[in-house]
Formats: C-alpha cells, structure tokens, sequence
C-alpha cells in the first residue's frame, strides 16, 4: 500500500494547489470579517470558483485521509505540502506566468528532499492512542477557535501571521486525527466518533482562518506560514508520540529530507511572486 498511499499524498498536494489559487482569487474580493464567523464561508460558497476549491480541497482531504493510514506524518506531510511547488508550476505553465530561476533550484530541492523522506520512511498502520491522548487531539480545536477569537481581533502582520499558524495547525490536525482514526465495524459507525468529529471540525477552522488570513496579508507570506505550521508540528508529534518510523539507519537521510523539502518549499514561496 506505500505507492498507492504516496499516490494519493500527491493527489492532495495538487487539489490544495489548484484550491488555493481559486481562494486567493475569490477571497481578496469579499469584505474582511471583523471576527470568527462562518458566515464568511457561507458567503463565499455561493461564488462558483470558491465552491470548486472546497470540493478540491474535500477531494484532498479523502486523498490525505487514506495515504496518512500508512504513511509516517513525516512523509505524508512534506509532500502534500509540496503543494506550493505544484501551485509555482500551475501559475507558470497555465497561467503562463514567469518564474525565476530560483524557483527552478527550489522545485528541485523539493523533489530531491521527498526522494529522500521516501527512501528514509518505514510504512506502518496509525498507532491505538491512550484515553488522555484522545482527548488531547479532539480538544484540539476548542484550543485553536479559542486563540483565534484573540487575535482576529487584533490589527496587526503579526496576528494575521498567527492566523495563518493556526490555520496550517487546524489543516495539520486532520492529518493527526487521520492517522489515528480507529474504524469501526459496520464502517459507517466511524461518523459519530470523537476523533471522526475532531477531523471534520480541524478542516472547517484550517480553510475558515486561511480564508480570513488571506484576505488580510500577502498571500506568499500566508502560505509560507500555514505550510511550516502543517508540516512540522504533525511531522514532531508523529516522531515523538505516533510511532512513525525509519528504516534502520536512515535517521540522518530523513533529517537531510526534512531540510531539504521545508527549505525548498520556503525558496519557492518566496522568489516566486505567483505563488499563492
């Protein structure tokens, strides 16, 4: 199931891609919202394209659901956030858009470090977490609304950049609660559990606050936070308390990955001008 999942992490990492230059495009024309409230999504839903971008992007999450139930988050996570590269490549050759030749160099560090991260990862099923840990990962959310209801009230770069953290932390908790996920018997049963639920609600805040974001900063500076926020917490917590794995010996090869992936997506977000 490794090259099937992998599949799929890629699949993600292109509908995030188109779905976020669609969002970028319709929510820089919505009035900003002065606080928390879903009628900002409620709005812009009724826009064609940003209707689109959320069916991308719940095509995305199936994708992410399904590679994360065999991938380590450290993988899974880099290469559905190799989605800037794929955004850079999209705004290059469909929207004919010019890119520097450090995007170039960039794109090729990403794709050097995801071979890397794939050679480093051991494939294993989600880990069974303790009652405390459950909690710990459902409660998530009530965390993040909490301090988004703080600094969406503030007028400032820095609170819009702590919006986009949070939002790359809500994006970066469905892959958690993914990975997790235990599956009933029958299968449907799996909608009325906490983690189930968590999931949901972790998705709804991630695109609610990178919505909210974007219509407040540049939108290359959003990404670069949201992206940093979604790779590299879920890729610590999975290292630390998921039970994601190398192969023996390849510790410094994932590292290099790591590097080489973040610092990559980091050169593309920021010498190409088109990338959302």
């Amino acid at each position: 199931m490794f090259y099937p999942a992998l599949a799929a992490a890629f699949l993600c990492a292109l509908c995030n891609s188109v779905a976020t230059i669609l969002q970028k495009m319709t929510a820089s024309r919505e009035k900003q919202a002065p606080s928390l409230s879903l009628g900002l999504l409620v709005r812009l839903i009724q826009n064609e394209l940003y209707f689109f971008s959320i069916v991308l992007d719940l095509i995305g999450g199936a994708s992410e659901l399904f590679a994360v139930r065999t991938l380590p988050l450290f993988l899974a996570q880099s290469v559905i956030a190799s989605s800037v590269v794929a955004t850079a490549l999209i705004d290059r050759f469909v929207l004919k858009h010019r890119m520097r030749s450090q995007t170039y160099w960039a794109v090729g560090l990403v794709l050097t470090g995801l071979t890397l991260l794939g050679a480093a990862a051991q494939p294993s099923p989600g880990p069974s977490l303790t009652v405390v840990m459950t909690w710990v990962v459902v409660g998530g959310p009530i965390v993040l609304a909490l301090a988004a209801l703080f600094l969406v009230r503030i007028r400032s770069s820095k609170a819009t950049i702590g919006l986009a953290l949070l939002s790359g932390l809500g994006f970066g908790g469905t892959s958690i609660c993914g990975r997790v996920l235990s599956i009933p018997r029958p299968y449907w049963h799996v909608v009325y559990t906490p983690t189930a639920v968590a999931l949901a609600v972790y998705a709804l805040i991630g695109i609610l606050l990178f919505t909210m974001a974007l219509q407040r900063g540049s939108a290359t500076i959003i990404n670069a936070a949201m992206v940093a926020a979604q790779t590299l917490v879920p890729t610590i917590l999975g290292l630390l308390f998921l039970d994601d794995r190398t192969r023996t010996g390849f510790v410094p090869v994932l590292l290099t990955g790591c590097v080489l992936v973040m610092g990559g997506i980091l050169r593309v977000l920021f010498t190409h001008k088109g990338a959302a």
